[in-house]
C-alpha cells in the first residue's frame, strides 16, 4: 500500500501559524489488485517553533479496497449464464414432456377386433361368440400380439394413435387423438362410466396414452343389420401373469353401461360423411369431362384452345370451326373431265350491299 500526500512544502513539512488551518490530501494507492476493508493510523509529528520535543499523534483512516470490474465482459457474462439455465430448464421440461407423453401399454397385451351392429338398443355381434363368454367378450376373442415400444405415433390394427399441443412450449400438455383410414372414430373409455368420446369438426377423436384402457368403433362399408350401423369393433386387454378375466369383465360392465343410442348416431353422422366423401371423389371426373362438351361453339373460323385441368384422359372431339358469313371461303377449281380438256372458272366474288353495311 503506497501514500501520496498533497498541500505539503518542499521538505514535506506543513507550516502552521496561530488558528491556522490548511488541509492535506492522502491518496491510499494499491500495490496489487485488492478488494476489501483497510483501517488504519497515518502517524503526524508535531514540531514547536519555540524547539520543544514533538508531538505525535496518529490520523485514523478507513478505506474500501476493490478491484477494478470490466462492465461489458461482465454483462455477457451474466447474460449468457441466465440464457444458459433457461436452455437447460427448457431442454429438461421438453425431453421430459415427450418422454411421458407417449402410448403405451402393458407387456400382455391382447386385442379383439371383429365386426358389429350397432343399434339404439346396444351392440351386436356378427360372429358367434366364444363359450367362455360371460358376456359380450370372453377370453377366445381376444389374441395375444406383441406390445410395441412406448412412442408418440402409434399404428395398431387400423387405428392411428397421434398426439398433438404445443411444442415450443414444454410445460402444456400434448394431447392423445385416434383416427383411422375407414374415417371417424368413436372411442368409448373401458370402464364403469363408459366415457364416449367422438371427433370434433376435423380434428382426431380423443383417447388416452394408455390406450389399452379404451375400446374403439370405426364405420364399415359391410351391410347392416335391424336397420342399425355396420362398424369395426377394436378392444384391447392387458393381462396380469396371463390372466385376462378382469379385463375382460370390465370391457363387458362397459359395454352394458354405453349409452348406445348416442354412440349409433355418431356412427351414422360418419358414415354419412364418407358416403358423400366417396361420391364426390367419384363424380369429379364426370365433372371435369362434361366441361369441355358444353363449352359454347365459336362464332369465328378458329380453334379454341384445349382447356387445361382436366381430369378424364379421353381426348374428346375438337368442335368443328362455324365459318362467319362475312368470310366465307373461296370455290376450288372444278377437276377437269375425263374426256376433254380441263377448264377453269374464275372464283366467284362475293357481291356486297354497301347499304348493308353498319358503321360504327
Amino acid at each position: 500500500m503506497v501514500a501520496t500526500m498533497t498541500g505539503l512544502a518542499d521538505d514535506n513539512c506543513v507550516s502552521l501559524t496561530e488558528n491556522e488551518v490548511k488541509e492535506v490530501q492522502v491518496t491510499l494507492a494499491a500495490t496489487a489488485d485488492v478488494q476489501g476493508r483497510l483501517a488504519g493510523g497515518l502517524p503526524v509529528s508535531l514540531y514547536s517553533v519555540d524547539g520543544g520535543q514533538p508531538h505525535t499523534m496518529s490520523v485514523p483512516i478507513v478505506a474500501s479496497l476493490y478491484r477494478p470490474v470490466n462492465t461489458g465482459v461482465r454483462n455477457i457474462l451474466v447474460t449468457g449464464a441466465v440464457a444458459f439455465a433457461l436452455a437447460l430448464a427448457w431442454a429438461i421440461a421438453t425431453f421430459g414432456k415427450h418422454a411421458t407423453h407417449r402410448f403405451q401399454s402393458g407387456r400382455d397385451l391382447r386385442v379383439a377386433t371383429m365386426p358389429v351392429t350397432v343399434t339404439a338398443s346396444g351392440l351386436q355381434r356378427l360372429t358367434p361368440a366364444g363359450a367362455d363368454a360371460t358376456g359380450f367378450f370372453g377370453g377366445s376373442d381376444f389374441t395375444s400380439e406383441q406390445a410395441p415400444k412406448p412412442s408418440g405415433n402409434l399404428d395398431r390394427n387400423g387405428l392411428k394413435f397421434r398426439r398433438s399441443g404445443q411444442w415450443v412450449w414444454p410445460y402444456s400438455k400434448m394431447r392423445p387423438e385416434v383416427t383411422s383410414s375407414a374415417g371417424s372414430v368413436i372411442a368409448i373409455s373401458a370402464d364403469d362410466a363408459a366415457a364416449i368420446s367422438t371427433a370434433e369438426g376435423n380434428r382426431r377423436t380423443p383417447a388416452n396414452f394408455a390406450y389399452g384402457t379404451q375400446f374403439y368403433l370405426t364405420p364399415s362399408s359391410a351391410p347392416a343389420r335391424n336397420g342399425g350401423v355396420a362398424a369395426q369393433l377394436t378392444a384391447y386387454a392387458e393381462g396380469t401373469n396371463g390372466d385376462i378375466i378382469a379385463p375382460v369383465a370390465r370391457l363387458n360392465n362397459a359395454i352394458v353401461n354405453t349409452d348406445w343410442a348416442q354412440v349409433a348416431d355418431a356412427l351414422s353422422h360418419a358414415s354419412t360423411a364418407e358416403a358423400l366423401t366417396v361420391a364426390d371423389s367419384d363424380t369429379t371426373t364426370e365433372a371435369y369431362s362434361t366441361t369441355e362438351t358444353d363449352v359454347a361453339t365459336p362464332t369465328r373460323g378458329f380453334k379454341l384452345p384445349k382447356l387445361r385441368g382436366s381430369a378424364s384422359k379421353t381426348k374428346q372431339p375438337e368442335p368443328e370451326p362455324v365459318l362467319d358469313p362475312w368470310c366465307q371461303p373461296l370455290p376450288a377449281e372444278s377437276e377437269p373431265p375425263d374426256n376433254g380438256p380441263s377448264q377453269s372458272h374464275a372464283p366467284a366474288q362475293p357481291s356486297v350491299n354497301l347499304d348493308d353495311i353498319n358503321y360504327f
